[in-house]
């Protein structure tokens, strides 16, 4: 790995719905991680060998996403504020279901957020109820009485974090924090990390919905999720062609995550599944001030305290203007590593006189409105700091941290109510008629495969699975390890902040809220057998030759803060626009 070219990847994660049926015949379908750059090339993902391209009549692709957001939708900074502090709670919440005092524990809340609000889409009754409590719909009266403006919002949301500034002129227009916007004259005191006018930053979230051929689809959710969340849907024939399906999936998601992940499914998809639902989140970040590569050293960190046995780590250290605060109503503080293009930031919470067990209590009571209070607060200062190289991969079953959330009527088979993901016509004949509001056109699928190279770690995913009433899920399709590779994105994004779909309609939205409060009894026979979140997180060092000699200068000009991360804290990996928390986490220990 050429540390030259890094400093801070992150690359997450898939979440994984695998839908299946009580007694329909073919089965479903489905539908990165770190950059390895050699002088300064990156690998491209090969394109598909024509002896393994799809046949037609085995992948149907009925809806290639776009990254053009052509219609202007006004943003309703209320309700993006609320939902940008429920996802910061249900990080909390995880978090203090995760918290174990013997490790370290990263997930990226934003990836199962988007996983579970298209679940929450298609689903009705006590599953429907259970799941809008846990995304925060009953949090706000608005939200309440409307849930449309949530999935708008959201949708709105997830496009502008995306984006990638094309010029200067096109950034947001939400409010950003104030110490990005007081002091520019004196931040960050050197130059951006990787030596280009603009480094690369990259975000990117995408949904697919993967069908079994002769599996219908409830038209108005394939509408909203085709074109409000720009979701790939594409028919595959698991059933005659189980290898050509299994091939185009991790196809999908190594185009997708463009070579980042080269193949996510190594064992057989359930011949039962109706339907599978894949969630990716991807993150590459410069930092705006980076880490000095030769003064990273072996030093302490105090898992318990200065005065307890420490660990050995590699630290890294680097100077600068930093946003920081001391929140002693909290008793810790907060610093902020901002990352090159004025929109994402690690954000830093460590507990004054730092343990494991202060930061598991920090952790339960600092909730979203504090921590925003205290990124409110924040002014930059002239800091020099330590900081430990990081690198982390984890993975866990969600199902039981989410029964214990109160979401368990989806892992039943008994209760599971998730009709408005299929056509309700399949389920009762006297069910309200579905007229197909989105005309999407079939084409050969062209997609790349895995790359034949090695490479230097693995993915991150979460996975939602659901399964047959009457079958069993197959094992080897949950603990198979998947193989990824980085290289850098080569397409760019259209500006997609504030705009939606042009194929969006609204009407669809509303058709699913009068199917959800119909009072005819039809109900589905899909229920969630598994949800896997797996995440890879890596923080490392980006130098160049500038940055020894600027150190120098801040030792002459002298610093208002000295910040050592040797003892437990907290992170939060914030796109600062909308206030959205990609990754949270809670540092015990850190891992190499």
């Amino acid at each position: 790995m050429n540390l030259l070219k890094l400093c801070s990847f992150i690359i997450p994660l898939l979440a994984f719905c695998i839908i299946s049926g009580k007694s329909r015949k073919a089965d479903d379908l489905i539908e990165n991680h770190f950059d390895r750059f050699q002088q300064g090339q990156a690998a491209v993902p090969a394109r598909w060998p024509e002896q393994n391209q799809p046949k037609s009549n085995a992948v149907n692709s009925l809806h290639v996403s776009t990254d053009r957001f052509a219609r202007p939708e006004p943003v309703d900074e209320r309700i993006a504020n609320v939902i940008a502090k429920n996802i910061l709670n249900f990080s909390q919440l995880i978090g203090a279901q995760l918290n174990s005092l013997e490790r370290s524990e990263i997930f990226s809340p934003l990836s199962i957020m988007s996983a579970l609000s298209l679940l929450t889409l298609g689903a009705k009754g006590r599953s429907y109820h259970e799941l809008k409590q846990l995304i925060g719909l009953d949090n706000d009266s608005v939200l309440m009485s409307n849930p449309q403006k949530f999935y708008r919002e959201f949708a709105l949301m997830l496009a502008e974090i995306q984006h990638r500034y094309e010029n200067e002129a096109e950034e947001s227009t939400r409010k950003q924090p104030n110490w990005r916007t007081t002091n520019i004259n004196a931040s960050p005191m050197r130059p951006t990390t990787n030596g280009r006018n603009k480094p690369e930053h990259i975000v990117r979230i995408a949904n697919g919905l993967f069908i079994q051929n002769n599996y219908a689809l409830n038209p108005h959710y394939k509408q909203v999720a085709t074109s409000l969340y720009d979701s790939d849907l594409t028919q595959l024939d698991y059933q005659h062609h189980p290898t050509v399906s299994r091939d185009y999936i991790n196809a999908w998601v190594n185009t997708n995550t463009h070579g980042k992940i080269t193949k996510i499914i190594n064992g057989n998809i359930p011949a039962n599944t109706n339907m599978l639902l894949a969630s990716v989140l991807y993150f590459k970040g410069f930092w705006e001030t980076s880490f000095f590569p030769r003064a990273t050293t072996e030093e302490n960190f105090y898992p318990d305290g200065l005065d307890k046995p420490p660990i050995r780590v590699q630290m890294m250290a680097t100077g600068g203007r930093f946003p920081f605060y001391d929140a002693k109503e909290y008793d810790c503080h907060i610093i902020g590593l901002p990352y090159s293009g004025n929109e994402t930031t690690m954000y830093v919470i460590q507990p004054n006189n730092s343990t494991r067990q202060k930061l598991r209590e920090m952790q339960y009571f600092l909730d979203a409105e504090k921590i925003d209070n205290m990124i409110d607060k924040m002014v930059r200062k002239t800091t020099v700091m330590v900081f430990p190289k990081m690198h982390f991969t984890q993975d866990f079953n969600m199902k039981s941290l989410l029964q214990r959330l109160g979401v368990k009527d989806i892992f039943n088979s008994a209760t599971s109510d998730l009709s408005l993901i299929g056509d309700i016509a399949q389920y009762s004949h006297n069910a309200p008629s579905t007229n197909n509001l989105h005309t999407i056109q079939s084409r050969r699928p062209t997609v790349g495969i895995s790359l034949e190279q090695e490479h230097l770690d693995r993915y991150n995913e979460p996975a939602l699975v659901f399964s047959n009433r009457n079958g069993e899920f197959d094992e080897a399709f949950t603990n198979s390890e998947t193989n990824t590779k980085e290289t850098t994105i080569l397409s760019r994004i259209q500006r997609q902040a504030n705009y939606l779909n042009p194929d969006f309609n609204a009407d669809a939205l509303v058709n699913l809220e009068e199917q959800r409060n119909s009072a005819q009894n039809y109900r589905s026979d899909l229920f969630v057998d598994e949800i896997i979140h797996k995440v890879d997180l890596s923080v490392d060092e980006q130098g160049t030759e500038a940055a020894a000699a600027t150190l120098t200068y801040l030792h002459r000009s002298g610093t208002d803060v000295v910040f050592r991360g040797e003892t437990p804290f907290l992170i939060l990996i914030r796109h600062d626009p909308t206030k959205v928390v990609l990754f949270y986490g809670i540092i015990n220990k850190p891992e190499l």
